[in-house]
């Protein structure tokens, strides 16, 4: 598997539970958030582990 190093900033968030993860999505803070960096971004990548 070749890895892309060429990412200028990541981001790890961790939560209790499934629910909470879900909850995050949905809330107002994260889509405002999130609206904002994507208007910067040239791409993005999420990734979902349950462990």
């Amino acid at each position: 598997m070749k890895v892309d190093k060429s990412w200028d900033f990541g981001m790890v968030v961790s939560f209790k539970t499934i629910d909470d993860c879900r909850a995050y999505f949905h809330d107002e803070r994260h889509q405002r958030i999130a609206k904002e960096m994507t208007s910067h971004a040239e791409r993005m990548f999420a990734l979902y582990l349950e462990y």
